[in-house]
């Protein structure tokens, strides 16, 4: 996994590492920068459910 190089894709993350993820990446383009991407996923992921596990 790299987390450094905007143009590989990272794979999939844990929530610690798509949180230093989007730390590293925030101000990068959201279109081209593949980290962002994948980051972003990530914890709209978890924060998705984390939501849903609430409301049962």
């Amino acid at each position: 996994m790299n987390l450094l190089d905007c143009q590989s894709d990272p794979g999939p993350l844990t929530r610690a590492h798509a949180q230093l993820a989007w730390r590293l990446h925030r101000f990068c383009d959201r279109d081209t920068c593949r980290v962002r991407r994948r980051a972003r996923a990530a914890l709209d992921d978890f924060v998705a459910r984390i939501t849903s596990s609430g409301s049962k």
